[in-house]
């Protein structure tokens, strides 16, 4: 099992200090409270988001916009990157960067936001 937690965790909504938990082929098989620390953890900084694994296929580090007022969720599909369904399914860590998370979860009211996604 690899465990990786985050500030948030984006699977069809927002889930603050959670976990996702993937089996042996990297598919999901969970997110969990982070209630505690757990041995083993990796933990990022920042927004996790967990996607179908055609998404993003490489390791390197993709432009992301957020357009005035849009949702994180309009901004992944308008990009071209597809949510996951449900547990069980191999799935794409993507770590959102540079991009706060009140901008993701409420939308750049204020303007455009630029940031990075990576593959985890």
């Amino acid at each position: 099992m690899r465990r990786i937690a985050s500030h948030y965790i984006y699977w069809n909504s927002f889930f603050p200090m959670h976990y996702v938990e993937l089996d042996e082929e990297e598919c999901l098989a969970g997110v969990f409270p982070l209630e505690e620390e757990i041995a083993g953890t990796e933990f990022y900084d920042g927004l996790l988001i967990l996607a179908s694994i055609s998404t993003l296929c490489t390791g390197e580090r993709v432009a992301f916009d957020m357009r005035r007022g849009e949702t994180l969720a309009e901004a992944l599909e308008r990009q071209g990157f597809t949510p996951i369904s449900r547990t069980g399914l191999p799935v794409c860590l993507l770590l959102l960067s540079g991009i706060s998370p009140a901008t993701a979860k409420f939308g750049a009211d204020d303007g455009r936001g630029d940031g990075y996604i990576q593959r985890l």
